[in-house]
């Protein structure tokens, strides 16, 4: 079950653009070493586009700060893009470290026992397309991100069953 507004900027935000993000990307490294931050952790990096800018700027020699990059997958779409798409990798200057399952998004939006919001107190997955594609990644590192009492509950107990389950 998704919330009516789930997904709107998704639908009504132009696409990426690489060439503007490989400046992006080079714009904010420069802010960072002049702060004396080396390395750095992209924790919602999205989609194909966007992990394209980073691997494009470090093969043409212009990332100068580690990026560890966590794929972030809110859908089962986000989960076959990664699986057919990508793989784990550790490079000196970049990796695409783990993926990230984003269960429930921010505070605000938090999946909770106790309805803040009523159209957005839902988790974004569904369990069932979750148990199948966390068994479908068993050999990669899962990050989970989850807010609120209920998703917490959730989480616990799906990663309960996949344990006893998945890996049989």
């Amino acid at each position: 079950m998704e919330s009516p507004c789930h997904g709107c900027s998704k639908i009504t935000r132009p696409p990426l653009d690489t060439a503007q993000l490989i400046k992006d990307v080079k714009y904010a490294q420069e802010i960072y070493l002049a702060e004396g931050l080396t390395s750095i952790q992209d924790v919602n990096t999205r989609g194909l586009t966007r992990m394209f800018a980073y691997v494009k700027t470090a093969l043409e020699g212009d990332l100068g700060i580690r990026v560890f990059m966590h794929h972030t997958i809110e859908s089962p779409h986000d989960a076959l893009l990664s699986i057919n798409n990508t793989f784990l990798f550790k490079y000196p200057m970049l990796s695409l470290w783990r993926n990230k399952f984003l269960l429930d998004g921010q505070p605000p939006t938090s999946y909770t026992y106790e309805p803040h919001l009523p159209f957005m107190n839902f988790p974004t997955w569904n369990p069932i397309p979750f148990k199948i594609m966390f068994m479908l990644t068993p050999s990669r590192r899962h990050y989970h991100s989850c807010n609120g009492d209920a998703a917490i509950d959730w989480l616990l107990m799906l990663l309960n069953l996949l344990s006893r389950y998945a890996y049989t």
